[in-house]
């Protein structure tokens, strides 16, 4: 079985545990949680539950061709180096 978290792009923190297409949450009442929690103490390196992911704001809106701009901007610096 293959665990993967799943984070809230709001807070940063894990919401969900995926698994095989499955999203379960996390929720002490919830038998497959409990199963995860069994299955990730035997592991070598546990998956982290206290882990927070930083946020990345999307751009500032702008009409499509300041967006296009500040694209293009970013591109000519990238071929720069």
């Amino acid at each position: 079985m293959i665990y993967k978290i799943c984070y809230d792009y709001l807070t940063g923190k894990p919401s969900t545990i995926s698994s095989d297409g499955a999203s379960i949450p996390i929720c002490e009442a919830n038998a497959d949680y409990q199963e995860f929690l069994r299955w990730n103490e035997k592991q070598k390196t546990p998956l982290d539950l206290k882990s927070i992911v930083p946020i990345v704001s999307p751009l500032p809106v702008g009409t499509v061709d300041q967006r296009i701009d500040k694209l293009e901007a970013r591109v000519a610096i990238l071929e720069k180096q």
